[in-house]
């Protein structure tokens, strides 16, 4: 099958949907970066810019440290290992080519990895991860529901997310 007939509108669309939803995420994750520190949003952004996702992950969690409420441990441990989960496959959107997958209407991701110095080949071998159309949209769902799922959290501990004020207290 050629690549293009492979690759459909809805296929692109997904795409992006994923991508949108995991930087929504990011996004409000800075938010929360720049209220800790005290520092303007800007400044959060440009701090933030060159990290990995790991590296972003784990001042999220120094940062949340420092707050020492027990209670949010584990629901934050879970909310940022599905970040970390989804991270994955967002950034074989972001950095793969695509070919049929092994399933019938599914796609594989394909391409070169470099992790903790080692060389990973991405969608050559049968066993290697493929997507079906009602996958990725499910993939997008769930992205949306975490990026959901972060604001709930970050407002149930009165946390600053999204520039929104999370205190009971507004100033008028």
């Amino acid at each position: 099958m050629a690549e293009s007939e492979l690759m459909t509108e809805h296929h692109f669309y997904l795409f992006g949907y994923v991508v949108h939803q995991y930087a929504r995420i990011e996004s409000g994750l800075n938010f929360y970066i720049a209220d800790s520190l005290g520092i303007d949003i800007i400044a959060a952004e440009i701090i933030t810019k060159p990290y990995s996702s790991r590296d972003f992950r784990n001042v999220v969690r120094a940062l949340l440290s420092l707050d020492a409420r027990v209670e949010m441990e584990d629901e934050l441990k879970r909310l940022l290992g599905e970040f970390k989960a989804i991270g994955r496959i967002r950034n074989l959107i972001a950095h793969s080519r695509w070919k049929a997958g092994d399933r019938p209407n599914s796609i594989k991701p394909t391409g070169l990895q470099i992790r903790n110095d080692k060389l990973e080949f991405v969608g050559m071998e049968k066993d290697d991860d493929d997507y079906t159309i009602e996958e990725l949209e499910a993939l997008g769902v769930r992205t949306e529901k975490l990026h959901t799922d972060f604001v709930n959290f970050f407002k149930r501990h009165k946390l600053s997310l999204f520039g929104e004020q999370t205190s009971d207290d507004t100033e008028e």
